[in-house]
């Protein structure tokens, strides 16, 4: 696989259950990204991007082999909260898997992807979109890259603690 310096910002997947700063991602996109493809995963999501006017395909299958799979240069996700409180017995249910699945599919393919993960970070991305002419260069990719990993560390080591959690309290009944 070769590796490029500069990436052109073409096809966009939004997949956040935070959609705060959104429309001000998506409106900084269509300035500097105009004729960028903006795919996203939720109905909340979609009317949020249709009411700053992108033109929009909604996207259900991320990975579909039987249909062309879907090559996004930019992916903007988070990962769905745990809850606070619980059935013990439902807690594997929340864990947000697909959520886990999409960053690390994404952070690998680094080389002509990038992945951002806090609408906190939607400002400066436009920032440098904005001087390089709609294209991100692989510092930027890299440095994405490190808070990718650390959104999963803390959210891998909080499921580890909910779980211990879970097995203090099964070992007491």
């Amino acid at each position: 696989m070769e590796i490029q310096n500069l990436i052109s910002i073409e096809t966009v997947l939004i997949a956040m259950t935070d959609t705060s700063n959104l429309r001000e991602l998506v409106s900084g996109l269509l300035r500097y990204c105009p004729g960028a493809k903006i795919y996203v995963l939720s109905q909340y999501y979609e009317a949020t991007c249709k009411a700053v006017g992108a033109d929009l395909e909604r996207m259900l299958i991320l990975f579909d082999q039987e249909s062309d799979t879907l090559r996004p240069d930019l992916v903007v996700a988070d990962l769905r909260p745990l809850p606070e409180e619980g059935n013990p017995a439902d807690f594997s249910e929340h864990i947000d898997y697909d959520g886990i699945n999409l960053l690390w599919l994404s952070v690998r393919a680094y080389a002509n992807v990038l992945v951002v993960t806090n609408p906190g970070n939607y400002e400066e991305l436009i920032q440098k979109i904005a001087v390089k002419d709609a294209k991100i260069d692989l510092q930027t990719r890299l440095e994405f890259n490190d808070r990718v990993f650390d959104l999963l560390e803390k959210y891998g080591e909080e499921v580890i603690r909910r779980y211990e959690k879970i097995n203090q309290f099964r070992s007491k009944t």
